[in-house]
């Protein structure tokens, strides 16, 4: 079996997942000053990339830059972008299956998975949650992490340098859904509620959004189901104080490559009380490259903080022009530093000032991973 180090874009700023977006964010509070996107692609290089500022003219780079040098390797399967998960301040967690399709794999402990703190830069290693789940979702909540399983991981206790100590995952009451179902999710900004979103192609009308409170552990927690409706994003949402919302991207088929807004949901419910769908906003400029000679692979938001500062990483597909490669055609990441805002009438808007750069992808990166 070949192995190799699957993709996934992560901010060594805030901490996320990888539900259907493999974005893993981590908490704000805890960010350097410069902020980093991490890069990890499957060919053996992962890499980190700054996380540059708009420009007031909104300056496009066309130039493809090499990534830059790896900063660490581990060994994994290839094509498991999802598997990669972020929390706790800025570590990053290899959460990958012990088998795939029945066959063991030779490195996969089974106790301990590898954690790679970005800031410090050592290898440490951490508790493997107890299920293994062919399309995992990882939601950092409150100082903890949260996975599809339905588990809990708190951050680890403070050792001297270069030791934690991480508590078992503890099982919480299960989700009323199946995880290859969620479509989007959101952390609501007490920083305990997660929101999930549902949508199962083989049965639309069990489309649903759920919520469940992390923090009421003792009492085993409740999933509630907030309507028969689900969230208008596609992966994970991320709350903007600023903009007092939640922000992804659309999920419409319509809209695709637009950002969109949505009022957050209250936390807490009352039993069995449906809640009405959220209605949406969407941005009026479309973000994905609009260049037709740039196929749009896939993508993801980050968000920055401060004033409504996001980043999209945006994989697009053009023709090779090269001699000395066959391929008909080859990926580039698109990497956009953008803020949002209301206008006068209310409508969401990207910021003229933006700065837009791109970036070669490895040859030997798996499909998964450029639309992830």
């Amino acid at each position: 079996m070949q192995s190799r180090l699957p993709s996934h874009v992560m901010r060594a700023e805030q901490g996320c997942r990888s539900g259907r977006a493999p974005v893993v964010l981590i908490s704000p509070s805890a960010a350097p000053a410069q902020r980093h996107l991490y890069l990890i692609f499957d060919d053996g290089r992962p890499s980190t990339v700054d996380a540059a500022g708009a420009t007031r003219d909104g300056t496009i780079d066309r130039t493809a830059l090499p990534p830059p040098p790896a900063i660490f390797r581990v060994e994994a399967p290839c094509g498991l972008p999802t598997c990669f998960a972020a929390a706790f301040g800025g570590k990053i967690m290899a959460l990958h299956p012990r088998e795939i399709d029945g066959v063991p794999v030779p490195f996969a402990s089974d106790r301990l998975v590898p954690v790679f703190d970005v800031r410090l830069r050592p290898l440490s290693f951490g508790p493997r949650p107890a299920a293994d789940r062919a399309e995992p979702v990882y939601i950092p909540v409150g100082g903890k992490l949260a996975a599809g399983s339905f588990e809990l991981l708190d951050a680890p206790s403070l050792r001297p340098p270069g030791f934690e100590l991480f508590d078992p995952w503890r099982q919480l009451r299960g989700p009323p859904f199946e995880s290859k179902h969620v479509t989007s999710y959101a952390v609501h900004p007490d920083g305990r509620t997660i929101f999930v979103s549902v949508d199962p192609a083989d049965a639309p009308d069990a489309a649903a959004t759920f919520s469940f409170d992390t923090a009421a552990t003792d009492g085993g927690g409740e999933w509630r189901r907030n309507g028969q409706w689900t969230l208008p994003f596609t992966g994970r949402a991320h709350f903007d104080r600023e903009l007092d919302a939640w922000v992804g991207l659309s999920r419409d088929p319509d809209t695709v490559g637009h950002l969109c807004c949505c009022d957050v949901l209250p936390a807490a419910g009352d039993d069995g009380t449906q809640r009405p769908a959220r209605q949406r906003k969407l941005s009026v400029e479309k973000l994905f490259t609009d260049d037709p000679a740039e196929t749009h692979v896939g993508a993801t938001v980050v968000y920055v903080g401060g004033w409504s500062n996001f980043c999209l990483v945006q994989c697009v597909a053009v023709e090779n022009n090269s001699k000395k490669d066959s391929r008909p055609s080859r990926h580039l990441l698109r990497v956009v530093s953008f803020y949002l805002r209301y206008d006068m009438d209310g409508n969401l808007r990207i910021g003229s000032c933006r700065l837009v750069r791109y970036y070669r992808v490895p040859k030997a990166a798996t499909e998964l991973v450029l639309k992830n």
